[in-house]
Order: structure tokens, then sequence, then C-alpha cells
């Protein structure tokens, strides 16, 4: 019950009661744990007494914050690490593609290079410009559709 309402309400539930089965006094202290804002979990800690001293209850709290900062620190060490892979992958990528400088073989090598690397079973490459649809389809087995017209090209190779 303690835990629940600390979760919704976002602070910290100090609660005394009587054990189970017995006339014993007891405390529970629910402190949620939070992320960016965001109640992501709850600390519980129960006591066989009603009298907690505060110092307790501010270390329980310490506790708590340092755990929601590892948690959060935690989370942005794996996004960074993501962001590394797929830059690495982007790079990889690019670093293929960019030892041809036939349009063919770029073409063919990025689509082979993106489905490889991201394990992908089918990667389609369109090229077109604004008066076709559809000039080119390269397939990651590196088989080449064109639907029969060639991609003009300007005076100045752009």
């Amino acid at each position: 019950e303690e835990v629940l309402r600390a979760w919704e309400k976002g602070e910290r539930i100090k609660q005394q009661r009587k054990l189970p089965g017995s006339s014993q006094p007891a405390t529970t202290l629910a402190i949620p744990i939070k992320v960016r804002g965001t109640v992501i979990g709850v600390l519980d800690v129960e006591f066989e007494t009603d009298k907690v001293p505060a110092d307790t209850t501010n270390l329980i709290n310490e506790i708590s914050d340092r755990l929601s900062l590892i948690l959060e620190n935690a989370r942005l060490i794996e996004s960074a690490q993501r962001q590394v892979q797929r830059e690495r992958l982007t790079s990889e990528i690019t670093n293929s593609i960019r030892q041809s400088l036939d349009l063919d073989i770029v073409l063919r090598t990025a689509v082979q290079e993106i489905g490889e690397k991201l394990g992908l079973s089918e990667v389609e490459l369109r090229l077109g410009d604004q008066e076709q649809a559809v000039l080119d389809v390269v397939h990651p087995n590196g088989d080449r559709q064109s639907n029969g017209n060639e991609p003009k090209s300007s005076e100045d190779g752009a």
C-alpha cells in the first residue's frame, strides 16, 4: 500500500502500523526512485519499531537519490554506446562506398553494406529525379534494375 502511494504521488511515505499477527509496532518507509522527474521504482524499507531515527531516514533518502543518479548515468552511458555503435556502422558503410567512383559499384556497395551491417534480408535503393519516379533499383544481392532511362547529369557533374 505504501509503495503504491509513493509511486503514484512521487513522494516519500512513512507509515506506522502493527506487524501482522503481532502487537509489535513497525514503520514502513517507501521512497520513490526518480529518473528525470519520473518515478521508476520505490525503495521500500521496513523497521520493526515505531521510532526511526531521522539520520536513518536521511541516509535512506540519500541512498535513493544516489540510486537515481546511478540509474540515470547508466541510461546515458547506454545511450552513448548505442550512438557510438551507429556512428561506427555509418562510418564503415560510407568508407566502403567511397572506395569507388563507378555509380554501379557505389550503389551495389551501399546496398550490400547496409544489408550486411544491419543484418537486413532486403534493402532497396531507389534513385530518381523530379521527372522520373524511379530510375534504378539496387537489391542486396547486387542486382540492379533500370527503367531504361539514364539519370540526367548537369554540365558541372552534379
